[in-house]
């Protein structure tokens, strides 16, 4: 599944910033655990994980996908920004 760090709200100290699905809106980030999720007319319900990341790349083929960070390089474990 594609998705994107939210940008409008600080992470948890100790960890990092909440990610979400990139077809949510970032006005219904706070209402996920709210709404309702159901296919759209005529499309098919995905059920496995396989399925979802199916969907994803056929709608986002050429999105960035499975990045890295580079080891921690210091003796606090501090690591590397994300790349693709």
């Amino acid at each position: 599944m594609y998705a994107k760090f939210r940008a409008d709200k600080e992470p948890t100290p100790g960890h990092s910033r909440e990610l979400f699905n990139v077809n949510v809106k970032p006005e219904d980030y706070d209402m996920i655990t709210a709404k309702k999720s159901s296919p759209a007319s005529g499309e098919k319900k995905c059920v496995t994980i396989l399925q979802h990341f199916q969907k994803h790349v056929a709608s986002n083929p050429n999105t960035p996908f499975l990045g890295t960070r580079k080891p921690a390089s210091t003796p606090e474990g501090e690591v590397g920004p994300y790349e693709w």
